[in-house]
């Protein structure tokens, strides 16, 4: 009887449940007598609406053909079969993970991401929608220009999993790289993504100049947050080391040489359960800060009264004329703590790197980031 009263309320069907409950407690004969028959429909009934969920979740998947890892060939391919099992478990979209598959034309990788997605609806009940990536970005560039800006990243927001398939294949304008870029950045945390890729790691920045971190545009001030994943320093650590590689060209002031208008700085979050939540500026606690060859952050965000513009801050702005610089901070006093990075992006109302620099391209770049504990050892 208990299994019955689960079952009708998990097809939401309350009233009948606490009807039979209540009739069974009052001695109804015609209930008991009734019970295996009522026990098959609601069986019938909760298959049936589990065939056309899955039905309809994967029409708006839009998956582009069928593909299953029954039909991959494992033996002929450099993949690691229990890892693409394991993924295909979609634990990795209970915390929000990413997964990003590599390799040339031909190598499976959109088949992978495609069944990866099936296994996530039919097995697993997951949300899911796949996407040639120009095809999101163009849609990304639609959705601006008719007004709708947000809208498409708050539907995907509520998925579980986002394919994004042959990243790089095809070019995009620096607009609609930024409108891809701020996507993942709302999808953060809250969903899955899948991207298929035939560049490494390294040449990311080959896509162009909309794959880096933040972009300068005309739209008015603004501030962007890029956050890392947490991480936990050890107890007996004696400082962290956080290293990544800087490329940017920001719009600075062409006379005098330390100020700047548009720029990046880095604060550490302490996310260490049972203290206040805190971000500090790396500045603030560091006892070692060089960028390049230079100390400290090369530029200086003047005052301004704009409410979305942060001012009076150090920054790394102006340009590395296209070069990449390596960053190097210690910072003291971590032990025991876990943290997050957050790399935060100011810009002013008036002008962008073309103002000061004609025909280069605005941004930042970040690449290569290092977190290392250090502990000394006797």
């Amino acid at each position: 009887m208990a299994d019955l009263v689960a079952d009708l309320k998990r097809l939401r069907l309350y009233g009948m449940a606490a009807c039979y409950a209540e009739g069974l407690e009052h001695g109804h004969s015609v209930l008991t007598t009734a019970t295996p028959g009522l026990a098959q429909l609601v069986q019938a009934e909760a298959t049936d609406r589990a065939t056309r969920s899955i039905r309809y979740q994967m029409h708006v998947a839009r998956f582009p053909i069928h593909r299953d890892l029954a039909g991959f060939d494992f033996d002929q391919a450099k993949v690691d079969r229990r890892q693409i099992t394991g993924f295909a478990t979609t634990t990795f979209t209970e915390q929000a993970e990413n997964l990003v598959l590599i390799g040339g034309t031909g190598t499976g990788k959109t088949h992978l991401a495609t069944a990866l997605g099936i296994e996530a609806v039919t097995r697993h009940g997951k949300r899911v929608r796949f996407y040639s990536t120009v095809e999101l970005v163009n849609t990304l560039e639609q959705e601006k220009a008719s007004g709708r800006a947000g809208r498409l990243a708050h539907q995907l927001m509520h998925l579980d999993l986002v394919i994004l398939d042959e990243l790089g294949y095809l070019p995009f304008s620096q607009s609609g790289g930024a409108l891809l870029f701020h996507l993942l950045s709302k999808l953060y945390e809250h969903t899955s993504v899948i991207i298929t890729t035939n560049l490494v790691f390294a040449e990311w920045a080959s896509c162009g100049p909309s794959t880096g971190a933040f972009h300068e545009s005309t739209a008015g001030s603004r501030w962007e947050r890029l956050i890392s994943p947490a991480f936990t320093v050890p107890a007996d650590a004696e400082y962290v080391v956080v290293e990544f590689d800087i490329c940017y060209n920001t719009e600075d002031d062409p006379i005098l040489p330390t100020t700047a208008y548009d720029g990046l700085f880095l604060r550490v979050t302490d996310l260490t359960p049972g203290r206040t939540l805190r971000s500090v500026l790396v500045e603030a606690f560091e006892d070692e800060f060089m960028t390049g060859t230079i100390a400290h952050y090369p530029k200086h965000l003047p005052r301004n009264s704009d409410p979305g513009y942060f001012e009076d801050m150090s920054a790394w702005a102006g340009t590395t004329n296209g070069m990449r610089q390596r960053v190097r901070l210690r910072l003291p006093g971590m032990e025991g703590s876990t943290a997050q990075l957050r790399f935060e992006y100011t810009q002013d109302s008036i002008a962008t790197c073309q103002d000061v620099r004609p025909g280069t391209t605005c941004g930042v770049l970040i690449d290569n980031v290092v977190v290392q504990s250090v502990v000394s050892k006797d």
